[in-house]
């Protein structure tokens, strides 16, 4: 069975779950097709939405609660799926009993092990969970790949010729000197120093020329591919479902940039020199088999050892990718927890812990790292060592064939046929280091094609220019809104939830109309640009003080800005900037970010508590001179607990009424 690679803590029942599918339906179904149906929650699947997932790819699954030894009772002689602990977490596996005493684990996590009773038994959280194949035919389905349509064909073939022109060119120069010498000098050592001198001259020449030509073209292309890619990659950001951050991280979303370059090079160099390199190496096989049978055998013997030492190289660093991106993610997501804490100076025990938690991935992540760099270096120490044993046999090998013959030694061919056995040793070798290439780039592609196509709120629909009132069914109640509402309520009444069904309009369980119209029959996307929700807690503002200076009528704007800074003491260069912002203290930043709603205009705005740690005179002050604006322009729905509100707002619903 092969195994599909978890690189976040909650796709272990993702990972197993494919490598069930595929082990049982012979596909290629990838992690990606089941993340983008599946109901994910921050802590994973649950073995119920397991056993749906699996109906839908035509397997039928049953889960069983069992004890540790009827385990290897019930899965004999096929793969089943157990619950165990890990790392303290519920963790997926697929098991497979051996024997009485032994099974063999599948772990999405750490790959390949064996267990035997006493440590099964010892993590087993009691769940087994059993697949039978149905007979119905699995459609594998596809991302789009619209988004690699910035690498143009016209592209590839310029860098095919750049990488296609150096190695001709080289070779013919070479053969040319050498005829060229040979007629014109006499004197042997003469001749061989000057071969030699030209020969190497001449190769570095043209290849600095090439690698110049080459560089300046991908550089430029690349940049442009990467700027296309990454301005779509953030627009699809902007619509997501809330469902779509439960299938990542920030770790995974940082890394972004990082995979697009790596997958650009992939495409652009790396296949390219894989197609130029072999077709080189067939082309001067050729070439110096005709020169000599006898060295084209060593040249190619020492070429197969190569490539067991590039396969065994492969295979190494294709288990390391996952791990080493799994890490990596881990190191990030921990050195922001720990950066986010020590901003605070009443967190100094969290972020101790948060120091240690962090201390401790860096340190996994750096012992693998090495020993990933470790064990490579030794396939390249190796892969040395017969590259410098072939060389010297070839040359030992023709300088016996000459003496034997009693022919000269000529330097300029035997240093032309040393430089068709590295073409050939180098073409072959590019097929490993393609596919060395091939497993980051199937990471970085996986990552990306999440980002991009999986939870999008993306629905065409008529256009929506305006709100002018909202229904909402959810929680099996009714609630309509045609004019500014106050919801008020007891803590735990449904407030919040209410505003965030609007938010999550896109969901089958909510029924949510916009002026009389279902959601569903609008552009989703237009829908997400006009309704705007503003929390209580904010981490920082948007605020543009000029902006805000044009909106408050003249006849008030002396006295509303006085105001506002002698009841706040708001550093107006702290707020208009987001960076700085944090500095502000909460009351504060509420204020601020109360004023950035004078910027909107025909929205749905909104507002949960958006002033509830401000005190009640400024706080009256805002309502008074700010409020009328927001509402003039806009459809106000206001959650709260305070009793000020109701003068402000001539409809109030009561969520405990």
């Amino acid at each position: 069975m092969k195994i599909v690679n978890q690189i976040i803590n909650n796709e272990c029942g993702i990972c197993v779950l494919a490598m069930i599918i595929n082990h049982y339906k012979k596909s290629k179904i990838t992690k990606n097709e089941l993340l983008a149906k599946a109901n994910l929650s921050v802590n994973g699947i649950s073995v119920f939405e397991l056993e749906r997932l699996a109906n839908e790819y035509s397997l039928n699954a049953s889960s069983y609660e069992c004890k540790a030894e009827e385990v290897f009772e019930l899965a004999k002689d096929d793969y089943y799926v157990v619950l165990v602990n890990k790392d303290n977490l519920a963790h997926f596996n697929v098991i497979k009993v051996i024997s009485d005493q032994k099974l063999k684990v599948y772990d999405p996590k750490d790959g390949v092990y064996y267990w035997d009773l006493d440590q099964f038994s010892k993590c087993f959280l009691g769940v087994l969970v059993q697949f039978n194949k149905q007979n119905d035919v699995l459609k594998v389905t596809s991302f789009d790949q619209s988004y690699l349509k910035s690498i143009r064909v016209i592209d590839l073939i310029i860098i095919f010729l750049l990488e296609l022109v150096s190695i001709p060119i080289s070779i013919i120069i070479s053969r040319y000197l050498n005829y060229v010498i040979n007629f014109v000098i006499v004197h042997q050592i003469l001749k061989n120093l000057l071969q030699l001198s030209l020969v190497f001259f001449f190769f570095f020449l043209i290849n600095s020329f090439k690698q110049l030509l080459f560089d300046l073209f991908i550089t430029k292309q690349t940049n442009r591919i990467y700027i296309t890619i990454m301005n779509y990659i953030n627009n699809q950001l902007m619509y997501k479902q809330q469902s779509f951050y439960a299938k990542t991280n920030m770790g995974e979303l940082s890394q972004i940039p990082s995979h697009i370059l790596s997958i650009i090079n992939f495409l652009l160099v790396v296949r390219t020199k894989l197609y130029t390199n072999v077709l080189y190496a067939c082309v001067i096989s050729v070439i110096l088999g005709l020169n000599d049978w006898l060295l084209l055998s060593i040249s190619l013997g020492f070429v197969i050892l190569n490539g067991f030492v590039a396969l065994f190289s492969y295979l190494y660093n294709k288990k390391m990718a996952s791990v080493l991106l799994n890490h990596s993610q881990k190191n990030f997501i921990k050195y922001q927890t720990f950066l986010n804490l020590i901003k605070e100076a009443f967190f100094i025990n969290k972020s101790t812990i948060a120091k240690n938690d962090y201390d401790q991935v860096q340190a996994n992540l750096m012992n693998d790292t090495n020993k990933s760099t470790l064990v490579n270096s030794h396939f390249k120490t190796i892969n040395n060592i017969f590259n410098a044993l072939s060389l010297l046999l070839i040359t030992s090998v023709y300088v016996y064939l000459k003496i034997s013959k009693n022919q000269p030694i000529d330097v300029g061919n035997l240093t032309f046929l040393l430089f068709l056995h590295q073409n050939v040793s180098s073409g072959i070798n590019t097929i490993f280091d393609y596919l060395n290439n091939q497993a980051s780039y199937q990471q970085a592609k996986m990552i990306v094609e999440k980002v991009l196509f999986m939870n999008n709120i993306n629905r065409d629909g008529s256009s929506l220019t305006k709100i002018d009132s909202v229904q909402v069914s959810c929680f099996s109640k009714n609630y309509s809104f045609d004019e500014h509402t106050l919801i008020i309520g007891h803590s735990g009444s449904g407030k919040t939830s209410l505003l965030k069904a609007i938010i999550q309009f896109y969901e089958p369980h909510f029924n949510v109309y916009f002026n009389q119209q279902s959601a569903f029959d609008f552009d989703f996307k237009q829908i997400v640009d006009k309704v705007i929700y503003q929390p209580s807690t904010i981490s920082n503002v948007d605020f543009d003080l000029a902006y805000f200076m044009n909106q408050i009528p003249d006849s008030q704007i002396d006295i509303v800005f006085k105001k506002l800074s002698q009841f706040t003491n708001i550093n107006w260069e702290l707020a208009t900037s987001q960076e700085l912002s944090e500095r502000l203290s909460m009351g504060q930043r509420q204020i601020v970010s109360f004023l950035s709603l004078l910027k909107y205009k025909n929205k749905l705005l909104l507002l949960d508590e958006p002033l509830s740690h401000v005190d009640g005179t400024t706080k009256a002050f805002v309502l008074v001179h700010l409020l009328p604006i927001i509402k003039e322009n806009n459809l106000v729905l206001y959650v709260s607990h305070d009793n000020l509100l109701t003068d402000h707002f001539i409809k109030v619903v009561n969520l405990n009424a």
